[in-house]
């Protein structure tokens, strides 16, 4: 009798509609999902380059972080007034988030807190879960200013901001229960124009 019973079960069709549905469901909400976190990641791309353009026009026009550099003076260097500086004769200076708003410039001397929190404001009004952890600003001397310069320093760097270390946790991979991935990091560069 048993043998029968397995073999009605098997030919009895009734239910398949169902489990068809449940497989095609599956693989059109892993797609739908997948759609979801495409659109996500290319939102957070996109604000974090906005981001990292917006801290770099901000680092233009503003003193520098470094408050070493900012006080740069090409005389006491041995440099004439008027004289432009040579790009050689600076070496870059990188400035390291770590925190919310506090920075480690790699020239040893103090921050400009007012600057590296505007900073960091400015950035987080694009970017809103942007830290200075997640921010990394190098200025690097390329021979523009002049010595003697009233308005500002006597250099005017290249200003680079990149935006580092940004983690993207896309939701199909929660389901399964994967870590997410570490976004490139994005850069902007734009010379100085006042430093004042």
């Amino acid at each position: 009798m048993k043998p029968r019973l397995f073999r009605s079960f098997a030919k009895d069709r009734r239910g398949a509609t169902a489990a068809e549905f449940g497989v095609v469901c599956g693989l059109f909400i892993a797609m739908a999902l997948g759609s979801i976190d495409f659109a996500r990641l290319a939102w957070e791309i996109n604000a974090a380059k906005a981001a990292a353009r917006a801290g770099a026009r901000l680092l233009v026009v503003r003193p520098m972080l470094s408050n070493t550099l900012q006080a740069y003076s090409g005389t006491a260097a041995g440099y004439a007034p008027g004289e432009s500086v040579p790009s050689g004769a600076v070496d870059p200076v990188t400035c390291t988030g770590s925190g919310a708003t506090t920075f480690t410039c790699s020239d040893g001397g103090t921050v400009n807190a007012t600057v590296s929190a505007a900073l960091i404001d400015r950035m987080q009004g694009l970017y809103p879960g942007i830290t200075a952890a997640n921010v990394e600003v190098v200025y690097t001397h390329v021979g523009l200013g002049f010595v003697g310069n009233l308005d500002g320093p006597d250099i005017d760097p290249l200003v680079t901001v990149r935006v580092v270390d940004v983690q993207f946790q896309p939701s199909i991979l929660q389901v399964f229960g994967l870590d997410g991935f570490e976004l490139p990091s994005m850069e902007t560069t734009f010379s100085g124009e006042d430093f004042g």
